[in-house]
């Protein structure tokens, strides 16, 4: 069988989907997606602490190509 993409606008929305599926006995699975991959999130949030620690290159704009 195929699937179906449902996208809920808001909480109430996603709650009340979830009743009808249930109620239907539909299976159905709650994704929870994430924005970002965790991995990537992890190298930007060490990089940050490593910024404000002061851990960083100045390259002068001028000298960027040579």
């Amino acid at each position: 069988m195929n699937d179906i993409i449902v996208r809920p606008k808001n909480k109430a929305q996603k709650q009340a989907l979830k009743e009808v599926l249930k109620k239907m006995e539909i299976e159905f699975e709650d994704l929870q997606e994430e924005k970002y991959d965790p991995v990537f999130l992890d190298d930007v949030n060490k990089a940050k602490k490593e910024a404000d620690e002061g851990k960083y290159t100045v390259i002068d704009i001028d000298n960027l190509w040579r």
